[in-house]
């Protein structure tokens, strides 16, 4: 069984680096080293849905992004980059799925209605999904990997957010519009979020965090909410997480229930902070990199 679930495992990272390939269930049947009269079977009991289904999901998650987050992408080559073969196939897959198009979700996306949307659809795959990849990050986090550092202050211009988690791509393409405006690139500019909460342990509409570009350059008084902070400097112990925001909370179990109690560190009294090295569109989910800093006394 465990070797089936590698093979599948290997199956869906291959899925996620070649969207915008044809992605043939042939072709990833042979990948897997499975009979093509097995493959939909094993695929489907490890995944919860076909392998065409699950492309299907992962070409609109990438479209959804793209079109909020790089609006200087044309819809064509946004299309093209999800391995839809023409911007009409997507408008008219996109709209049957989401109830709207591509431009008006562009212009005015509407992130709750999307969420829901989304896992109506297909929150007990992505579910299955995330405790399989949690299962392999608990046999791959190692002690070894945390590293204590000293962490130098960080002046940062800030998007604050603060109410339910599921609004966080709102406040997101706020600052990211902002941003923009600024000239403030994520290839000069370093991205952080400050986390005050667990969102599974506070109510949502008390939720609150911080996303965050390092920058020297004054901020206007804007109509956006961006506003000045400072990361302090100090001692902390910092991990790489490597892959999607939703296994983040494995992450941080780890680290808390783990290394913490192994290593003899005390913790300081500011919150845990995220660096983004860099992001998904822009990469696909499993190779994004996010350094966790746990601030010590």
């Amino acid at each position: 069984m465990a070797d089936y679930k590698e093979k599948i495992n290997s199956v869906l990272e291959y899925i996620d680096n070649q969207l915008e390939a044809g992605l043939a269930v042939t072709e990833l049947s042979v990948l897997a080293c499975l009979s093509k009269f097995h493959f939909h079977r094993i695929f489907v009991a490890h995944v919860g849905m076909s392998a065409g289904k699950y492309i299907r999901l992962m070409r609109f998650k990438k479209v959804s992004y793209q079109l909020v987050f790089r609006p200087r992408l044309s819809i064509t080559d946004i299309a093209f980059s999800a391995g839809f073969e023409s911007t009409a196939s997507l408008s008219r897959e996109f709209k049957s799925s989401f109830g709207s198009s591509p431009t008006q979700f562009r212009k005015s996306p509407d992130w709750s209605k999307w969420q829901e949307l989304f896992d109506l659809q297909y929150a007990p795959v992505v579910k299955s999904l995330n405790l399989q990849q949690i299962n392999l990050m608990r046999h791959k986090f190692n002690n070894a990997d945390v590293k204590i550092v000293h962490f130098k202050a960080v002046r940062v211009a800030v998007k604050e957010h603060r109410g339910d988690p599921a609004t966080v791509m709102q406040s997101v393409a706020t600052f990211i519009k902002w941003r923009m405006r600024e000239g403030l690139s994520p290839k000069v500019s370093a991205t952080y979020n400050i986390l005050y909460d667990d969102p599974d342990c506070v109510e949502p509409a008390d939720f609150c965090m911080d996303i965050c570009v390092q920058t020297d350059k004054a901020v206007a008084e804007n109509a956006d909410g961006i506003v000045v902070k400072h990361i302090p400097c100090g001692k902390c112990a910092v991990f790489r997480h490597l892959g999607c925001d939703q296994l983040l909370g494995q992450s941080f179990e780890s680290l808390y229930s783990q290394w913490l109690p192994q290593s003899g560190e005390i913790l300081r009294d500011y919150p845990c902070f995220l660096h983004r090295v860099n992001f998904y569109p822009d990469v696909p989910e499993n190779q994004s990199i996010i350094d966790i800093y746990l601030p010590l006394q």
